[in-house]
């Protein structure tokens, strides 16, 4: 299954840096799912994680909605992954034949694959921020 969550929290952020420029005060969730083509449940639960990272504030009530907290030149794609995404990007089977020599040493192996590969992802993601993305989509 392929998880979204980051490409969708990145979109999210786009579109709010997008309407600070333009200088839309708040946006809410039904305009930003309406732009995703997606369900505002699912943009408010995404929502949830940004705030409590510090790249959204989210004001309740009925003239409420969300704005971004932070410069795009200040938001890095590390943070927005790490706020989006609460698991390694793979992890080994749990069960396996421990009997096999591969199956009972599976596990330790991969876990050392997949921190490799987290760890060039985040090192990746750290030396990007959000403008560069607004720039490169020539937004």
């Amino acid at each position: 299954m392929v998880d979204v969550r980051f490409s969708t929290s990145l979109q999210i952020l786009l579109n709010l840096a997008l309407r600070d420029r333009e200088g839309d005060d708040l946006v809410t969730s039904q305009d930003l799912a309406q732009t995703l083509g997606t369900n505002p449940a699912f943009v408010r639960k995404l929502l949830i994680p940004l705030a409590q990272a510090g790249l959204v504030e989210t004001f309740k009530g009925k003239t409420g909605g969300v704005k971004i907290a932070r410069s795009p030149k200040k938001i890095t794609l590390r943070e927005i992954y790490e706020a989006a995404v609460d698991k390694n990007i793979a992890c080994a089977r749990e069960t396996t034949n421990k009997s096999c020599p591969v199956g009972a040493s599976m596990k330790s192996v991969f876990t050392g694959i997949v921190d490799g590969m987290e760890s060039a992802l985040r090192t990746h993601l750290q030396s990007k921020t959000l403008q560069h993305v607004l720039n490169q989509a020539k937004l």
